[in-house]
């Protein structure tokens, strides 16, 4: 009978040592435990000696490792060394901001100094609204006339849409819209003969983008882009042509927050 007695004691004791969570922390802590949900960042719980009391977190920087009531291990600090050691070149889509700033480097070759803002919209992270600015550094005036049109300004409307959500590289398409101020030669015909002058007048376009961009950092965005369309101009318009085909490229550098 006693023995009987003490083999259902041990067999109680057994379970109840193995039907436990228990965490092990870095500083050498051990929390018995009943997990109930891993997170990215936390782990949420309750003391195995009061299951229906409060829940209660705790890092998952702080963990070692969890062994479960089946005796199963789980090891955060492996994880954790991999997130460090990921590098330069290993950004997750939860680093990324929904912020971007860019500035347009290959319109500095055409004396154009162009920046843009884009927000990221959406749980899922699959729409951006981009508004560009752009600005001559010639002005208006004539000097330097060096190209037979050239944008004195244009701002306007870019929607991105990314198909794949936001990665450490992304593609996105979408339409745009722009409203500008051109400079250019217009050529006039009086008695069989063309006269050509310095004419500005504003614009309308509609363009449709396609384009990467790439985060090497979380921080650092690198993007390119090609917009085709056509152009409105509402008044005059170089070689007498009100809507003509128009083009948009980008190379840029921004910064993402």
């Amino acid at each position: 009978m006693k023995a009987n007695i003490l083999f259902i004691l041990f067999v109680l004791i057994s379970v109840s040592v193995f039907s436990q969570d228990i965490i092990y922390t870095n500083d050498g802590e051990t929390i018995e435990s009943k997990v109930t949900e891993i997170g990215k960042k936390e782990v949420r719980y309750k003391k195995f000696s009061n299951q229906s009391g409060p829940n209660y977190t705790i890092s998952t920087s702080r963990i070692n490792r969890i062994v479960y009531e089946n005796g199963s291990v789980e090891n955060f600090q492996e994880s954790s060394n991999k997130e460090e050691s990921g590098g330069l070149f290993s950004v997750k889509p939860d680093q990324l901001g929904n912020n971007h700033i860019y500035l347009n480097v290959v319109d500095i070759i055409f004396q154009n100094v162009t920046i843009g803002y884009e927000r990221i919209l959406g749980e899922q992270r699959k729409v951006g609204i981009r508004v560009p600015v752009s600005f001559s550094l010639y002005g208006n005036s004539g000097n330097d006339f060096n190209f037979n049109t050239y944008n004195v300004f244009y701002s306007g409307l870019d929607l991105n849409f990314y198909p794949f959500g936001q990665r450490q590289a992304s593609f996105f398409i979408g339409p745009s819209l722009r409203y500008g101020y051109a400079r250019f030669f217009y050529t006039d015909f009086f008695d069989s003969q063309s006269f050509s002058s310095l004419k500005t007048d504003v614009y309308g376009s509609f363009l449709f983008n396609g384009g990467f961009t790439w985060n090497p950092v979380k921080e650092l965005t690198i993007t390119s882009s090609l917009g085709l369309g056509t152009r409105r101009y509402f008044r005059d318009a170089p070689n007498n042509r009100n809507t003509v085909t128009t083009a948009s490229f980008w190379f840029a550098f921004g910064y993402r927050f």
